[in-house]
């Protein structure tokens, strides 16, 4: 077991050290495609876009090959040993050969997500949130130029008085949920500390989605933010005062802490619950305003009862139209929207599992931290991971690329969080902390 961690630790050093500027390029390229090209564009762009997608899917996914080849050489030092060498590439190259030909199946892009969270070790997380954030709002306003261009259509959803507008999106509530996943990295880089910058950013988009793109649901949860921010700013106050105390904190906060930890499925929990009640939720929710939001669970429920999970998923269309009878009435089942749902059927127990510990890693390492802006991100991606399909993509849920990568300190507060007093160096052992190394200098 030792030396098992002990080459676990030795390969992540390396991953640390490899190039930061290619894996940025790799991952830009990846979240152009899921967030446009497969979510956005594909049901609205006038041309086709699937020459587009499979040219950068294979560029990403070669590119993505060659990168590990040479973090193992550099690793392992095979540049002076050949026959190694040439072994190593053969088989890395060999097995993206074979991955290639599942591409059309619902494997890949776990595989990615595996990838791209493991070679974040050592990345500075500010830089991938910069890549991503910028790629996502780049893409956005393409789509949106398009409109006049003739190159992309919008996609009105009648909304009762005022029609959703999809800008060259797929659906209204895509673009909405799309540029709120900007915003909240914009805040989580730059407006954590800047409460009216926040609430004007936040004010203004939420007016202009409820009254434009009528996404009501995404709308209410902008103007939610800011006030939510404040308590997040109070949060994290207080963890750095309690840590420049030396106070270890009670009881109760250690609970709440492991709460926090184990979010992601204590989440997937309350989705089953609701989905597999779906006689309950349609009988209560279905003829009131939350109508969409529990046609999501009742939709689950209906696929899970009739496909069953599967180990490692199943190959199925959720996007057939069908009518499924509930409470003695047939209703319309269009789509499987729920990301959790989704997860549990085409991916199955064994990936889901995978993903939401992942996330729980996110939680304890932002927790030790004291980050808590990344729980509360996170819950607000899980909720929407319920509801919307690309909640528990890597390329959507930012959280996932947390655990490995080298987080910078808040704003304000340099000195005291970079790392906890329990800890010299990071989870990857990589670093040392600053107080740590001027604590040496000293003594030198």
């Amino acid at each position: 077991m030792n030396v098992i961690k002990k080459e676990a630790k030795s390969f992540l050093g390396q991953i640390a050290k490899s190039n930061e500027t290619a894996y940025l390029v790799l991952l830009s390229l990846y979240v152009a495609v899921f967030a446009m090209l497969e979510v956005g564009w594909k049901r609205t762009v006038e041309t086709p876009t699937d020459l587009i997608r499979g040219a950068m899917l294979g560029l990403i996914m070669w590119g993505a090959a060659l990168y590990l080849v040479y973090v193992i050489a550099e690793w392992k030092k095979l540049w002076n040993n050949l026959p190694r060498l040439i072994i190593v590439a053969v088989a890395i190259l060999g097995l993206t050969f074979w991955f290639s030909r599942i591409m059309t199946t619902n494997l890949y892009g776990v595989v990615f997500d595996i990838f791209f969270c493991l070679m974040a070790c050592g990345k500075n997380y500010k830089k991938i949130l910069t890549c991503t954030g910028t790629v996502a709002l780049v893409c956005l306003i393409i789509a949106g130029l398009g409109l006049p261009l003739g190159y992309t259509l919008d996609v009105m959803k009648p909304e009762n008085i005022h029609p959703g507008h999809s800008l060259g999106i797929a659906y209204p509530n895509t673009w909405g949920f799309l540029c709120f996943y900007v915003l909240m990295i914009v805040w989580y880089l730059y407006f954590r500390r800047k409460k009216v910058i926040t609430f004007i950013l936040f004010g203004v988009t939420a007016v202009f989605m409820y009254f434009y793109i009528c996404c009501r649901t995404v709308a209410l949860l902008t103007i939610f933010f800011p006030f939510a921010t404040v308590v997040v700013d109070w949060l994290e106050n207080k963890a750095d005062e309690k840590a420049v105390q030396g106070a270890t904190g009670s009881v109760l906060l250690k609970v709440v802490r492991w709460i926090v930890i184990i979010m992601p499925f204590l989440m997937l929990g309350v989705m089953l619950l609701l989905s597999l009640n779906l006689e309950w939720v349609h009988a209560h929710f279905y003829y009131t305003w939350f109508h969409n939001l529990a046609m999501r669970f009742v939709v689950g429920g209906l696929f899970l009862r009739q496909h069953g999970v599967a180990f490692i998923g199943n190959v199925l269309q959720t996007n057939v139209l069908q009518f499924v009878r509930v409470n003695n009435e047939f209703i319309e089942v269009k789509i499987l929207d729920s990301s959790f749902a989704t997860y549990l059927l085409m991916r199955g127990i064994l990936w889901i599992t995978y993903t939401l510990a992942w996330l729980c890693v996110g939680m304890w390492k932002a927790i030790k931290k004291r980050d808590f802006a990344i729980p509360f991100l996170s819950a607000i991606i899980l909720v929407f991971a319920m509801v919307e399909r690309p909640g528990l993509e890597m390329w959507f849920n930012f959280i996932m690329l947390y655990p490995l990568a080298k987080v910078a300190s808040k704003p304000g507060t340099e000195r005291v969080l970079e790392f906890d007093d329990e800890e010299a160096s990071d989870e990857t052992g990589l670093e040392v902390s600053e107080s740590s190394q001027e604590a040496a200098s000293g003594k030198e």
